[in-house]
């Protein structure tokens, strides 16, 4: 259910054209979701395990039949080409393979003789309603890798101690695996509710409808669509037994928080700042290939984007390969063949990056390469920053210490304190 009016616009990111509209889902709407998944979870959790098995396997049939139009709807409203986007599918269609394989993944343990008289065994119970709070940059893989892997994978394991010698027995502890993945999740007998990014959930409405296809029961997997409200919503659900974020670190602490001081089981993923340190025995080739896939793929709006490389010794003249290599990737909407790098997501992402890369500059960095300014023709409007390198960073600068998902790699020079910098 959602309301008739629509109060979010999704536009293209090279164009700023508005390609669809969101409509965000208000409370009533939301508890409507979690009641319909609180109901279907009675019928759900009962449903033997192998037919739930049967509709993940044709759920990965049909995205498989569906890759090129998920592909396109994820470069249009996130920005990847077109490669990176049968990737994020792809990526996304191995958790539902994993999630085929469900039957031995719940299977109980059994101990005898743990102690004089006593067996010990434990058996793996769904959960309940759970949910699921997806970022923007992988709209197909941590949508399917929330949604399923949650449904599967979170459940009670219950340890139970028999008395050999009588046929009672006593309820000795609670465990929960929270590995909150949603096509596992929905696998292991539990329902969702999920809340993809506002910015760009077409890859998720796209997926839902596959997994309806497939044979998914009514009320199994519900979709919301909102901002923080909608977090808070999820939060502070008492119905909704665990929450699964992937996002930036201020609302993740948030989350994790909110959601714990009503009892949730959390898994909450936060931003990093990924590093890559060079040797001096390392093949130039080989690291340097690395670097540019590792820092500048995605537009580098990836959880494990390489932001900080540090060259050492003999291996800092390879700074200028580097900037080589960088400059030879092609910008340009994720649709264009031959394309590298498509525009970051939103026209405030690309603020923030020019702002990062400027206050580097005033804090005595070196910009050997700056992508500020590029313009793609036929697409001057589009949220489009080019391959950027900074030089001689510090890690008391501002560039250093935040992490925007941005195609941005500072290159740090490092010599007598790399050890104790690495540490630290």
């Amino acid at each position: 259910m959602y309301s008739n009016y629509y109060d979010a616009e999704i536009e293209m990111l090279a164009t700023q054209e508005v390609v669809s509209q969101v409509p965000l889902t208000t409370y009533e709407e939301f508890k409507a979701a979690v009641s319909a998944a609180k109901q279907a979870f009675s019928l759900w959790k009962n449903t033997p395990v192998t037919a739930r098995q049967r509709i993940m396997f044709k759920l990965q049939e049909l995205i498989r039949r569906d890759i090129d139009k998920l592909a396109m709807n994820i470069s249009t409203e996130q920005g990847k080409t077109l490669n990176g986007a049968k990737s994020d599918v792809l990526c996304g269609l191995e958790v539902v393979e994993h999630a085929c394989g469900m039957a031995s993944l719940q299977m109980g343990e059994f101990v005898p003789n743990a102690s004089n008289g006593i067996d010990t065994y434990c058996i793996r119970e769904p959960l309940g309603v759970c949910a699921g709070i997806c970022p923007f940059n992988f709209p197909a893989m941590i949508s399917l890798w929330i949604r399923l892997v949650l449904t599967s994978l979170v459940y009670h394991t219950i340890n139970f101690s028999a008395l050999q010698s009588l046929y009672s027995c006593h309820l000795a502890s609670w465990k929960i695996h929270a590995k909150v993945d949603k096509l596992d999740n929905i696998t292991c007998g539990n329902t969702f509710i999920l809340k993809p990014s506002e910015k760009n959930p077409g890859a998720s409405m796209i997926l839902a409808a596959l997994a309806v296809e497939a044979g998914l029961p009514d009320g199994v997997l519900n979709i919301v669509h909102g901002t923080n409200e909608i977090v808070n919503y999820i939060c502070d659900d008492d119905d909704i037994k665990a929450v699964s974020f992937v996002g930036p670190s201020t609302v993740a602490m948030h989350s994790l928080a909110r959601a714990a001081a009503t009892g949730k089981r959390v898994q909450s993923n936060m931003g990093a700042k990924n590093h890559a340190i060079i040797m001096p025995d390392a093949s130039a080739d080989a690291t340097l290939d690395a670097l540019v896939v590792a820092g500048f793929g995605a537009a580098g709006q990836r959880c494990m984007a390489l932001s900080t490389a540090v060259f050492v010794g003999g291996s800092m003249p390879w700074e200028e390969e580097l900037v080589d290599r960088a400059k030879a990737l092609k910008v340009n909407v994720g649709t264009e063949p031959g394309a590298d790098l498509g525009p970051v997501i939103t026209k405030e992402a690309k603020d923030q990056i020019c702002r990062l890369v400027e206050s580097g500059v005033k804090s005595g960095a070196r910009l050997i390469l700056d992508g500020r300014d590029i313009v793609v023709p036929q697409y001057e409007h589009g949220n489009f920053v080019g391959p950027t390198i900074l030089c001689d960073v510090t890690t008391s600068m501002e560039c250093y210490k935040v992490s925007p998902y941005v195609s941005n790699t500072s290159v740090n020079v490092f010599r007598d304190c790399l050890i104790r910098w690495t540490i630290a």
